[in-house]
């Protein structure tokens, strides 16, 4: 059998698709706010992420 990106792909959407339900079943207030507050909250969570990295890789920084 052939090894295909989409089969690679495939795993890693199946947990996006869960996360989604997930986050979609949290917290309260109308779709249309979660909807907006989603990305900004997970761009916010990828900017601590990466200020973590930087500050293991380059303590004195």
């Amino acid at each position: 059998m052939e090894h295909t990106l989409e089969m690679t792909l495939d795993p890693i959407w199946d947990t996006v698709d869960r996360l989604h339900t997930w986050l979609d079943q949290q917290g309260t207030g109308p779709a249309e706010l979660k909807t907006l507050l989603g990305p900004l909250t997970l761009r916010e969570e990828g900017g601590e992420v990466s200020r973590a990295v930087v500050g293991a890789a380059c303590p004195a920084r």
